[in-house]
């Protein structure tokens, strides 16, 4: 059994109220949450908040990365950024979605490697991440499939 019913969250009002009134800023009304629920731990807002400082570099020194090409630690915080989108998402599809489709009412979450769901969001960043390291093939063959569209 998950350890959240995701049906008692139903309706805006309720959501309103057990997420959002947390914080006045919806990104941290969401991280208590996820922290209450053992969703994600202290390391990992840790790691929220130095991708924040990260995006605000990224943000204010565009000219810079631009003009300049002076990009530090890309890689190293889109993998941070990877690995957290993979924990909540992974967390989300086994405690929500599932929960609220009949196909997996007699499945036990014991039963299920959560580490190795492959949500549509890993997948697309895995594809990137290919292409970013030279995987010409994936590249070329997303440009065919565009240009059939």
């Amino acid at each position: 059994m998950p350890l959240i019913d995701f049906r008692d969250l139903e309706g805006e009002e309720r959501y309103k109220l057990e997420v959002l009134s947390r914080n006045k800023n919806y990104l941290y009304a969401s991280i208590s949450w996820l922290l209450e629920h053992d969703v994600i731990n202290q390391k990992d807002l840790e790691n929220i908040e130095n991708l924040k400082t990260y995006r605000n570099y990224l943000a204010h020194e565009m000219s810079n990365i631009v003009f300049n090409g002076e990009i530090s630690n890309f890689m190293d915080n889109f993998l941070c950024a990877y690995e957290l989108i993979n924990k909540i998402e992974n967390w989300w599809i086994v405690n929500f979605e599932m929960t609220l489709n009949p196909e997996f009412n007699d499945i036990c979450i014991d039963d299920i490697d959560v580490e190795n769901i492959q949500s549509g969001k890993k997948i697309m960043i895995d594809i990137a991440l290919l292409v970013l390291n030279g995987n010409d093939e994936l590249l070329e063959r997303f440009k065919f499939m565009n240009n059939k569209v």
